[in-house]
This record gives structure tokens, sequence and C-alpha cells, in this order.
């Protein structure tokens, strides 16, 4: 199954670029998509269907 997590654009001061850093090196196997016009980082993981899927990455990112 395909994931992908979406990152708003407007990151928070490079905090959203600083968390796909991260997705890339620690889990390559997911894509990343931004989304325009929207503010925050924030988003989630999606299935290849756009359903949202469960994920802790962000506490995962937050840990590291």
């Amino acid at each position: 199954m395909k994931e992908t997590y979406v990152i708003l654009e407007d990151d928070c001061n490079g905090e959203g670029r600083r968390f796909e850093s991260f997705l890339r090196i620690n889990h390559p196997e997911i894509e990343i998509v931004y989304k325009e016009r929207m503010g925050g980082v924030g988003g989630g993981l999606f299935n290849e269907d756009g359903l949202p899927i469960q994920d802790d990455l962000w506490d995962e990112y937050c840990n590291a």
C-alpha cells in the first residue's frame, strides 16, 4: 500500500521542512506532498485511496 504524508506549505518557520527531512531519512517509503495556502505544520498519513491512516510519525519526530 502506498502511503502519502501531507505537510502544509506555510511550515512554521521551517518546522515542516525539518519534519520532511526526518520522514525522507527515516521513512523513505512515504511520499510527501505539500499543500498550498494553508497555515502551520499539519496534515496526516493517507493511503492510496486518500483515506487517513492513524500515524505516530509526528510524535516519533518530536522524540527524535
